[in-house]
């Protein structure tokens, strides 16, 4: 086994113990509704092009997101893509701001030809983060009384993908089948507090506290199927279009609340335990978008995505849906990747940006989330493996309407290890 190889396998395992293990904070507020902030981005190429994906197709990476991509790799060609993230965000209301930052895994995948015209893909990625900390405290003629909402936890996707080409690789199909798992934790309390002689708030000896803890254990099976069509023009100029579909899936869902009072042994008006297990429904998705390689260095696309979650709900819950729009743009440029004189000529050069008109109605305000994207693609010497960086700086939510404004930063780091590992060796 070559020393390529030995390392692509130990920087696996180091992430793929890390993905066990590490739990995502979000801190925003705004993941406490439905299923979380929804995460389809793709991984570190697709996000430093504002999540451009249903037309981008390109044989050095792996775009989950449109499985019609998987053919465009070489046929000799083994690819592993191994990513981590950090955020740092700033929640902001019409009175207060907090700040916090974090570090963890983003994903693991692999993809490699199963015949010469048939490609296989599979990896591990969040599907959904949520992850919360606010605390409201209102006074009252005696102290004052906080309302604490936490929440952490996630929905994971493991994905397996095929696609193949048709017509030279003129008209390219795949289809993924994934697995969403994962669980969410909510929970809420109303404590009292008392002044003291001094002036100081303390617990309250006089008045009850009540928590509520909410978990749910949500797993189901979810499809995707791609298409893109291929029109080359001369040598390195092509036009590429491209559509995605997710059709309805639906999620099984157990949900337990468990409520109770301090000092224990009071009479609640409402059940103090309830365990149900029930369905939700994931609504389709459509994705429609096209780009341009113009002399294979410049690349210019651009995406649209919808998705009507109008018609969902989630159990036990009051939230109010509707659809969703999400509409990215990206552009890379590499001066010369074939190169020898030059390191700088053969950096890919990202840019982007994206506008998404999300999923959440908060007294009666729309959640939008926008922002801009950059990154470099950086490769290794005398190899096609690359090391990628990307960035997003955007804004989520506002602070009229009694609403929450999330400025943050995310800054999305890979490796993507690209290897020949079926070629015969003509000489031992």
């Amino acid at each position: 086994m070559s020393e390529n190889k030995r390392f692509t396998l130990f920087v696996a395992f180091l992430l793929i113990n890390g993905a066990i293990f590490s739990q995502y904070n979000a801190n925003s507020i705004y993941s406490r509704f439905g299923v979380g902030d929804i995460d389809q981005t793709g991984f570190v190429q697709n996000r430093a092009l504002g999540g451009l994906s249903v037309c981008l197709r390109q044989k050095n990476q792996i775009n989950y997101l449109n499985p019609a991509s998987y053919d465009s790799q070489d046929t000799m060609s083994f690819i592993w893509d191994i990513g981590m993230f950090g955020n740092f965000n700033t929640a902001s209301t019409s009175q207060s701001s907090s700040s916090k930052y974090g570090v963890n895994f983003d994903h693991l995948a692999l993809s490699f030809p199963a015949t010469k015209w048939d490609f296989v893909s599979a990896g591990l990625t969040p599907f959904t983060i949520t992850g919360y900390n606010l605390i409201s405290q209102q006074p009252v003629p005696s102290g004052a009384v906080d309302d604490s909402y936490i929440g952490s936890g996630n929905l994971n996707k493991f994905f397996i993908g095929d696609g193949f080409g048709l017509f030279k690789k003129k008209l390219n199909f795949g289809f993924n089948v994934s697995y969403i798992f994962g669980s969410l934790n909510r929970n809420e309390s109303v404590e009292y507090f008392d002044y003291d002689i001094y002036n100081d708030l303390i617990p309250s000896s006089s008045h009850v506290n009540t928590y509520w803890e909410r978990k749910y254990i949500v797993n189901g099976l979810n499809f995707n199927f791609g298409l893109q069509g291929v029109k080359e023009f001369s040598r390195g100029t092509k036009l590429i279009g491209g559509i995605t579909y997710e059709p309805k899936s639906k999620l099984s869902l157990n949900y337990t609340n468990f409520r109770y009072r301090v000092p224990y042994g009071l009479n609640d008006t409402l059940p103090g335990y309830k365990d149900t297990t029930s369905n939700f429904y994931m609504p389709a998705r459509l994705g429609i978008g096209v780009s341009i390689i113009i002399k294979d260095k410049l690349m210019i696309g651009l995406d649209y995505t919808s998705q009507d979650w109008s018609k969902s709900s989630f159990p036990e819950e009051n939230d109010t849906f509707k659809m969703n729009h999400r509409i990215s743009f990206g552009m890379q440029y590499t001066p010369n990747r074939e190169s020898y004189r030059s390191y700088y000529e053969k950096i890919d050069y990202r840019i982007g940006g994206y506008y998404n008109d999300t999923y959440l109605i908060l007294n009666g305000q729309p959640i939008k989330d926008y922002g801009i994207t950059f990154g470099l693609g950086l490769p290794f010497r005398n190899t096609s493996t690359k090391f990628n960086i990307a960035c997003e700086i955007g804004s989520h939510g506002e602070t009229s309407n009694n609403l929450v404004k999330i400025n943050y930063t995310r800054i999305t780091l890979s490796l993507t290890l690209y290897d020949f590992w079926f070629i015969k060796k003509k000489y031992d």
